[in-house]
């Protein structure tokens, strides 16, 4: 149960921050229990904030999930319509370019997403077909992201069906918000997040190009395919056998190392024809001799 609080709201429904010389002659209340409180700002020992008053001998707010939904939904709403950008830091599957490497080369990989960019406008529990969402983001074609904050509940499976991106932040305590607005931005070592529906949040961000490819590319540590004809020291079976090497190392390169050994079976075969062909002609013109 939270006793002390740093913010409340006044009668009007503004969110006011406990601090010194705050005017104490208006009536303050909780966001999440609405029981009215008393400013506690001039003390030497503690922090300013506010304090719930004793009813029936129980003193706290009987609502501490409702205040940290409160607080933290509306302090982010209102810090993110007075900025540029926002970042988010997600992890993600990324896929090559390269035609031929498509869906065979994959790397996991960390990417930085801008939020504010791709949904600039926000608004407060506000129903969407008839869903309300702690968070509505959202840009000017009609593209939404649900942010939704968890406490001790996560999020509904009807807003997960719904198909859009959410983004469900867990918090339980004043200062998982705070830290979020001093940092601008969100990652997993400063919040506990997760994703949901988030392919169209983070299509933008999921490939990368050939130049990155692992199933073509070694790494520069590595012996390579040209190194080795460098040297020419190596027989062409045991240059194609590094070959091998490097596809079956890269776990997505199973179906290369396949189409490479068809192509060389095949071309095993044109040479061992071409062989008979030639040697039916030699023996044809000895036997024309004989």
């Amino acid at each position: 149960m939270i006793q002390n609080t740093k913010y409340a709201k006044d009668i009007n429904g503004n969110i006011i921050k406990a601090q010194k010389g705050i005017n104490k002659n208006i009536r303050y209340f909780c966001g999440g229990c609405n029981q009215e409180l008393y400013c506690a700002t001039e003390g030497k020992k503690q922090y300013p904030h506010f304090r719930h008053k004793t009813i029936n001998g129980k003193k706290g707010c009987g609502d501490s999930e409702g205040y940290i939904h409160w607080i933290t939904k509306n302090i982010f709403a209102e810090y993110y319509k007075n900025i540029s950008s926002f970042d988010i830091f997600v992890d993600v599957m990324k896929k090559c370019t390269n035609d031929y490497a498509v869906n065979l080369c994959k790397k996991q990989a960390a990417v930085r997403i801008d939020i504010k960019k791709q949904y600039p406008h926000i608004t407060v529990e506000k129903y969407d077909d008839g869903l309300r969402p702690d968070c509505l983001l959202y840009d000017d074609i009609g593209n939404k992201l649900y942010l939704e904050i968890c406490y001790s509940s996560p999020v509904s499976k009807n807003k997960i069906d719904r198909g859009l991106p959410i983004i469900e932040l867990s918090v339980n305590n004043e200062k998982t918000i705070d830290t979020i607005i001093e940092k601008g931005y969100i990652s997993k070592n400063l919040v506990n997040f997760k994703l949901y529906n988030e392919y169209d949040f983070i299509r933008n961000y999921i490939t990368f190009s050939y130049d990155e490819c692992i199933v073509f590319h070694r790494p520069p540590q590595q012996q390579t395919y040209s190194d080795l004809k460098k040297e020419r020291t190596h027989t062409m079976s045991e240059i194609d056998k590094v070959i091998d090497e490097i596809l079956l190392k890269n776990p997505y390169g199973a179906k290369a190392y396949e189409e490479r050994r068809k192509r060389l079976n095949q071309k095993n075969k044109d040479k061992v024809n071409e062989e008979k062909i030639i040697g039916h002609s030699k023996q044809t013109f000895m036997n024309f001799e004989d």
